[in-house]
Order: structure tokens, then C-alpha cells, then sequence
């Protein structure tokens, strides 16, 4: 009579809210065999339509080979179980899992969810003794899939042969569902290193146009050479073009980054504008050695770009016409989303090294802006004098221009208004509840009653915490920014720079740097994230458009 041995693996992880990702270790015998379980979750937001999202892994080193027959799969915790339309079970020797290659990994099992949500499957995998094997659960999502509802999942048991695991306490990974979490970007791609600092744009037709630096070597700021890549969404971020390259770099010192976009007051026309050459800190003892601006414009929503133009005269160094600014040694726009005011002026803020100075407190914040589409550029006065960094504007109802900034020393986040189009500002001000680590963030606004709506909305994304890049959150404005009565978490792992754009369907879209595995050090990958302004508030305030 065959003899099964039951081990027992006590867990002590419980999942709360949406940890990103949950371990477990134990090291116990099996049959004479030592052996090392560990689970991973990712609990992160997922989107409709998405296929082999990764609930979790399971790493398996035993110290002689195992045969796997069976894996069990508990979905309680799951809204709908039709919002699973398939589970599969892939095998690596890596502990890294990327859905968008599924079909290069080695799939082990797969089924169909069960109504009741507990389901045993066939599995035909191999486990070599004294070598790390990883086992990927994941989930084939429906694509009309309910945004706000929870999918989850934890392994009951994993069966190898005679013997089998058994969880005791629960090890479950939820993922909620949006309209769309789709990943654009991740280390390695294109034969790049890293990418990061992302910017959106909704264009003229409907179409989404997204900008990214491809960091070639490593994910430093210039001077290293970095490439501009534009892609663009005709289908609401469902799906992607592939990379367009607007500004390609040449190797260390002939790079260019930090892209901004906006719409321009032309029919289908887009303005992207970015820096080149040197660092921002690096010695800029000539003209020629000042790190450039550049500008490239579309006239047909994005699906083709012309060659750059460079601005830099215009805005600073020795060959600019404004005395005041021929001193300035560095200036980059901040990336991300720019603004097209009602009256057809482009505006974006400029980050600005005024001396020799290398000290961060001696950045200045000045906005940059044009009346012509990008042509001719013109520069306000000085709307932060030190300790500023990048930041981004909106427009108010009553033409006013509000600027909000990144605090460099971390903490409440600055800001300031003009009411003569840049010609003065108000004294700082800080938004006690926005508390950031001094990040880039992102600042739109969703609706006005200029346009019919019944209120005005303003949103903002950066990520709250004092110390740290983690838990991008987008903030709710119900007074132009005054104040900030609501947010909502966005990405509780690591997470930095994020852009805002709003979608014809009056969804939001959110474009953004994430990290799961280590927020302070790791590479980050690009994310484009997709729900409704009923899932952003929790069904507590409906859009009312008043105008007849």
C-alpha cells in the first residue's frame, strides 16, 4: 500500500489591502528530500483583457529531483469567477516573468476556472534537485471584465506523486481590475537598459500619444545617451504602436531626454519638446556646451513627427537676446504633460540653474511658453527663486496660471499663482496634505464648468510618502487646487514619475514608472494605467453635465 507523507507548510504572511508582494520561506523534508518553498505575490492592479497576469510564484528548491503531477488552486476572494477566463501554470530557472513573452516559457498546466472557485488541475513539470524551479500562476482576465472587481488565488496544494504540499495559513494574492494596466516598457526591451520619465497626451482624434526616455546604458539623466520614443494608442491604450524615435542619441554627451507633450492650437498638431548634450550639472563654460532644448512637432495626431528644432537661444545662454538670461549655465522643461491654454498659448515650467552653482537648492522655476505653436518662445518671470525643481502648470477658470512644484527637501508639496500670465506670482504656498519625496508628479484638470460640467475637477498624481518613491496616488481638487479632499493609491510598490491625460470617453489614463521589487534601487518598468472616474472615487461623486 502506497504511503503518501503529508508536509505541512505553515505560512505566516497575511495579506492586507494591496501589498505589492508577499513572501514565505521554509526549508522541510520531503521523502528524504530537503526542500525550500517559497511564494511570492504580486498584488498589484491588473487590467480587462489581460492574459497570463502572474497572481503568484512559487519557488521550489529541493535537494534531489521531484516529478510534479498536480497543482490545487483556491480563488477565493474572487468577485466573478467568469472574470477568469483561463489559469495556467508556467515553468522557469528565472525568478523574473514577463507576461507579454508567455509564449516563450515553458507551460506546465492549464484549466478552466471551476463556479466554485476551487479547481485541481494536471501539471507534467520536472524539478531538478539542489536548482531553483519557478512555478507562475497565472490568469487569462475576460475582457469584459468588471473594472473594480478583485480577482485572487493561492496554491492549496502542488502534488509530486505519493507525496503532496498543503498550505495551511493562507498565502492568497488580489489583484483588482481596471479598464487597462497595460506594460509598455521594461528593462531589456529594444536592447535597451532602462527606460523611464514618462509623458501622455490625448490628441486631437481620440488617439493617445505617450513619450519615454530609452536610458541605452543605464538609468542616469544626461549626459548619457539616452533616445526620445514616442508610441501612440488609436483604441483607448488597449494596444500600441510600436516605438517612433523623434531625437536619437549618439553616445554619451549626444543624448537627449526629459520629454514633455501637449497639444498645439493647430488642426492634429502635437509639440514634443526635450533637452540634449550635456548634464544638467556638468561644467558649461561656453555657449556650446549648454545642455540644448529642442522642440519636434506632428500635424497628424502623432503618427508622424518632423526633424528637431532647437530652442535654447530663445530661452537662455549667450546667444539669447534677454540679457537677464545669458548667464544662465542649464535648463530642461519637465517631463511629462504639458498645457494648451483656451486662448492657444503653450506652457510649460522650466527647471533652471541660474549660476555655478552644483547645490540643488539653487534650482529656479520659470514657465516657458508660446503664443505661435512653438515657434517663438518667451519666458515669465521667476516663479520659484531656490529650492525648486521640476513642476508642472494648469490653467484656472479665470485665466489664471497655477504652478505646482516639486519639494527638493521632501514634504509638503510648493505652489504658486499668477494672475498676469507669468508676469508676477504669488508668494509659495504648500499643500499640507500633499506630502511627496520630492518626485516629478503630474497636474490636469477633468472637468470644468466652463465646459458644461457641474463642477470643476482638478487631479494630481505624485507619490505620497515623506521618504520614499512609492504609492503614486492621484489627488481630487473640487476648488482649483486650493485644496485636495480626496486620492486614491495608484501603485502601492515603488513608483516615481507619472503623466495625466484624459480620454474622449471622459475616462483617465495615467502613464507611469513602476517597481515591485525594490522601490529605493530597482529598474523601473512603464506602465500605462486606464479606469473611470466612478472607480477613481469609489462611486461617491457623479460627473453631471449641465450644459444643454
Amino acid at each position: 500500500m502506497k504511503k503518501a507523507l503529508l508536509l505541512f507548510l505553515a505560512f505566516c504572511f497575511a495579506v492586507v489591502g494591496l501589498m505589492a508582494q508577499s513572501r514565505n520561506n521554509q526549508n522541510k523534508t520531503l521523502i528524504g528530500c530537503s526542500f525550500e518553498f517559497d511564494i511570492t505575490t504580486d498584488n498589484n492592479y491588473t487590467g480587462r483583457g489581460n492574459k497570463d497576469e502572474v497572481l503568484l510564484n512559487a519557488k521550489l528548491l529541493p535537494s534531489s529531483d521531484l516529478n510534479l503531477s498536480s497543482v490545487s488552486v483556491d480563488m477565493t476572494g474572487t468577485t466573478n469567477i467568469s472574470d477568469v477566463e483561463k489559469i495556467k501554470v508556467y515553468q522557469t530557472s528565472t525568478s523574473t516573468f514577463d507576461s507579454r513573452k508567455a509564449m516563450s516559457y515553458t507551460k506546465i498546466g492549464e484549466a478552466t476556472p471551476d463556479p466554485s472557485g476551487q479547481i485541481t488541475f494536471n501539471v507534467m513539470g520536472s524539478v531538478n534537485g539542489g536548482s531553483a524551479t519557478y512555478l507562475w500562476l497565472t490568469y487569462d482576465i475576460a475582457s469584459d471584465a468588471k473594472e473594480g472587481n478583485v480577482v485572487a488565488a493561492k496554491i492549496s496544494s502542488i502534488s509530486t506523486g505519493e507525496s503532496f504540499l498543503q498550505t495551511i495559513d493562507e498565502v492568497v494574492a488580489t489583484r483588482e481590475i481596471l479598464l487597462a494596466r497595460k506594460l509598455l516598457y521594461a528593462p531589456g526591451d529594444y536592447g535597451s537598459k532602462n527606460y523611464r520619465i514618462p509623458a501622455i497626451v490625448t490628441a486631437k482624434d481620440g488617439s493617445l500619444i505617450v513619450g519615454i526616455d530609452k536610458r541605452k546604458n543605464n538609468q542616469s539623466d544626461l549626459p548619457e545617451d539616452i533616445d526620445v520614443l514616442i508610441n501612440r494608442s488609436t483604441n483607448n491604450g488597449v494596444d500600441w504602436s510600436e516605438p517612433i524615435t523623434i531625437a536619437q542619441g549618439t553616445g554619451r554627451g549626444a543624448g537627449f531626454g526629459d520629454v514633455a507633450l501637449v497639444r498645439t492650437a493647430e488642426e492634429n498638431g502635437l509639440l514634443a519638446i526635450y533637452v540634449g548634450g550635456d548634464g544638467f550639472f556638468d561644467p558649461q563654460s561656453s555657449n556650446t556646451k549648454k545642455q540644448r532644448i529642442y522642440v519636434s512637432k506632428s500635424l497628424d495626431n502623432g503618427v508622424s513627427w518632423g526633424s528637431k528644432v532647437e530652442i535654447t537661444d530663445q530661452l537662455y545662454g549667450s546667444n539669447c537676446s534677454v540679457v537677464s538670461r545669458q548667464g544662465w549655465q542649464a535648463a530642461f522643461v519637465s517631463s511629462g504633460a504639458g498645457l494648451l491654454t483656451r486662448n492657444g498659448t503653450i506652457c510649460f515650467v522650466g527647471v533652471v540653474r541660474e549660476s555655478n552653482s552644483t547645490d540643488v537648492s539653487s534650482i529656479s522655476n520659470y514657465v516657458f511658453y508660446s503664443e505661435d505653436n512653438g515657434t517663438t518662445w518667451k519666458v515669465s518671470s521667476c516663479c520659484m527663486a531656490s529650492g525648486g525643481n521640476e513642476a508642472k502648470i494648469v490653467e484656472l477658470n479665470d485665466g489664471r496660471w497655477l504652478v505646482s512644484i516639486r519639494n527638493q527637501n521632501k514634504g509638503p508639496r510648493y505652489y504658486t499663482i499668477s494672475d498676469n500670465r507669468g508676469q508676477t506670482w504669488t508668494p509659495l504656498d504648500q499643500w499640507e496634505n500633499m506630502i511627496e519625496p520630492g518626485c516629478n508628479g503630474d497636474i490636469v484638470n477633468y472637468t470644468t464648468t466652463l465646459d458644461g460640467y457641474d463642477r470643476n475637477r482638478m487631479l494630481h498624481t505624485i507619490p505620497y510618502h515623506a521618504t520614499t518613491r512609492v504609492n503614486v496616488s492621484m489627488f481630487l481638487s473640487y476648488d482649483e487646487g486650493s485644496t485636495w479632499s480626496y486620492k486614491k493609491t495608484l501603485c502601492v510598490t515603488g513608483s516615481a514619475y507619472s503623466s495625466i491625460c484624459v480620454l474622449p470617453d471622459n475616462t483617465i489614463g495615467v502613464y507611469l514608472e513602476e517597481n515591485g521589487k525594490d522601490p529605493a534601487n530597482g529598474e523601473y518598468s512603464i506602465y500605462f494605467l486606464n479606469f473611470t472616474y466612478d472607480w477613481l472615487t469609489n462611486g461617491e461623486d457623479e460627473i453631471v453635465y449641465a450644459k444643454p
